[in-house]
């Protein structure tokens, strides 16, 4: 489905959920997208002296060119100031959430991109208070887009053991929306055969069709590194929560606004 590959996994919560689109969700799948277009990454710290590390977040190789979206720069700023900074995870996590002022104006954020605006009604309530109601064509690619992740989540196991080709073609053209597939098996799906990897790529390589940065096989660089994002799922998770009970709130969708500033950044 074309526009999946044009639109981040935020956009696609904002059209499938609309107003229903949780916070937490919205911002665990941009960071989550922004890790696997190797715009940020994680790297980890050992402390010498008791072997325990620290996990911080940095800036990764796109990060310069990355051309960055309204509900990325959320995440983004610290790094657009000082691209050098190193951030622990947790603390960039609550950064985050205080940087998106709630659920409501991080909603209005993404309903901002020109990829997804024109789905969105755009009338007197929706300029004043901010609605995110979709029109009638916004209501034919909600269904179209949960029809389309649905089968593909309900056929993924066995295109991967029968057709890796195509179920590569499929899951790479969907980008960080991937995420959003509950049946797909991250760590399963790095662990497919890497010769079979390389020679689709230099395909990929040899082909003039796509630019280089956003050819859908951008997107073999999630093979060849060991990010664990399983685990940084449930580490978002964990991070966002604690945010969301320390600023009062239960959802997730309200909160202050402005970002806390540095001080959870730290170094080697």
């Amino acid at each position: 489905m074309e526009i999946l590959s044009k639109i981040t996994p935020a956009e696609t919560l904002l059209i499938t959920n609309g107003s229903s689109a949780k916070l937490k969700e919205m911002l665990k799948y941009t960071f989550m997208d922004l890790l696997l277009k190797k715009v940020i990454k994680i790297k980890e710290v050992e402390n010498a002296e008791d072997g325990t590390s620290n996990t911080y977040v940095v800036a990764d190789k796109n990060f310069i060119k990355h051309k960055p979206k309204n509900h990325e720069i959320t995440l983004l700023k610290p790094f657009q100031k000082d691209a050098s900074i190193e951030i622990l995870l947790e603390n960039f996590i609550k950064m985050a959430y205080r940087a998106a002022n709630g659920g409501h104006y991080y909603r209005i954020a993404i309903k901002k991109s020109p990829a997804i605006n024109e789905n969105f009604k755009d009338g007197f309530f929706a300029k004043v208070f901010g609605s995110v109601s979709l029109n009638q064509q916004g209501i034919k690619l909600q269904k179209a887009i949960k029809d389309y992740l649905e089968s593909l989540d309900n056929e993924i196991d066995e295109l991967l053991a029968k057709d890796k080709e195509k179920a590569l073609q499929r899951l790479m053209a969907l980008g960080g929306n991937m995420f959003l597939l509950k049946n797909l098996d991250l760590k399963e799906f790095k662990d497919i055969d890497k010769e079979f990897l390389r020679q689709q790529k230099k395909l990929s390589d040899d082909s003039e069709e796509f630019d280089d940065f956003d050819m859908m096989w951008f997107y073999m660089d999630f093979f060849d590194d060991d990010t664990k994002y399983d685990t940084y799922f449930e580490s978002f998770d964990d991070a966002f929560d604690s945010a969301d009970s320390s600023a009062g709130f239960s959802s997730g969708d309200s909160g202050d606004s402005g970002c806390s500033g540095c001080g959870g950044c730290g170094g080697d």
